[in-house]
């Protein structure tokens, strides 16, 4: 990618849909040759943390809504 371009602004990424939407971006464009591997792992990288908080945040709130008196 060329050095004026900000990788936040051409991967936004604010939720975990986001997430995954970049992550098939960076790929496409990797494999088309416009950014290269160190700046797919960035990518990738910032989308797997957001993914993570997002699941985390879905586990805890799974945890809370369990029914813990059986059927």
């Amino acid at each position: 990618m060329h050095d004026d371009l900000n990788i936040d602004l051409v991967f936004p990424i604010r939720d975990d849909v986001s997430a995954g939407l970049m992550c098939v971006k960076a790929e496409l464009l990797y494999d088309a040759g416009i950014i290269n591997a160190s700046e797919l792992n960035v990518v990738i990288g910032r989308a797997a943390a957001i993914i993570d908080q997002a699941e985390g945040t879905k586990s805890r709130q799974t945890i809370g809504n369990q029914n813990l008196g059986g059927p």
